[in-house]
């Protein structure tokens, strides 16, 4: 009877350590994929702020070429800070 409800007992105890090895790599699996979701997003960020820092760059020197070609024809900017 006592080694029956051992066994019984054994086996329970290597089923929870099967359900929490289980949890603990789809914890590890979700976390890891969470990490390349970030890692991902951080990238895209980085791309769209290139983007934005070259629009900027190139708006300005449209705006200095406009303001070269004014002054060539004899416009005055006289409202610089």
């Amino acid at each position: 009877m006592i080694t029956s409800i051992a066994k019984t007992e054994n086996v329970a105890i290597l089923i929870l350590m099967v359900v929490c090895a289980f949890l603990c790599k789809v914890i590890l699996a979700v976390r890891k994929e969470d990490r390349e979701d970030r890692q991902a997003q951080e990238a895209r960020a980085a791309a769209a702020q290139e983007r934005n820092n070259q629009v900027i760059e190139k708006v300005a020197e449209a705006i200095t070429q406009m303001r070269v070609t004014l002054a060539s024809r004899g416009y005055r900017d006289d409202h610089q800070n």
